[in-house]
């Protein structure tokens, strides 16, 4: 099996109920690993200590916050995952999405960022408000979004956890 097709057999086992993923309102980065978690039984804590190892912003936010999706984007990157051809199984990040309220200031907006992952040509599944994507099917706070109704990705990684 594929990383690819071992991460969309996750979301698959997920959606059937069979896995539990984190839902909690505003961690889409934590609903992706924990996917990636059920893919290839890699705990979380080990996901962000060998692969989430750069701040995408000078801000200190891992003291308190834990890692931001621009953080994995940038890191992820770094190693030499990014790929230009979306397929499912990726997971498409947008950099510039999530505007931290703590963090920023009026002359410099620092943001979070965001990530979902690719299940079919055009349509994506996510950990967002739903308020933010009237256009989804919604489960709580996990969407099917198509991607029409997305943003470009800013990066699509192809995670491989042997690759790196």
């Amino acid at each position: 099996m594929t990383p690819n097709e071992a991460i969309l057999h996750a979301v698959q086992r997920f959606m059937a109920g069979h896995v539990d993923a984190n839902e909690q309102d505003g961690y889409c980065l934590g609903f992706v690993t924990s996917i990636l978690q059920e893919a290839f039984t890699l705990p979380i804590a080990e996901f962000y200590s060998r692969y989430v190892k750069l701040r995408a912003d000078p801000a200190a936010h891992w003291e308190s916050d834990g890692p931001w999706a621009r953080d994995a984007e940038k890191s992820l990157r770094s190693l030499g995952m990014a790929v230009h051809d979306p397929q499912p199984g990726d997971l498409l990040f947008i950099w510039r999405d999530a505007k931290s309220e703590r963090y920023s200031t009026p002359e410099k907006p620092v943001y979070i960022g965001h990530v979902g992952i690719l299940v079919a040509p055009g349509l994506l599944v996510e950990n967002v408000n739903p308020a933010y994507r009237p256009h989804s099917f919604h489960r709580g706070q996990i969407q099917l979004t198509p991607t029409a109704y997305w943003f470009s990705p800013s990066t699509v990684i192809r995670f491989n956890p042997k690759g790196a």
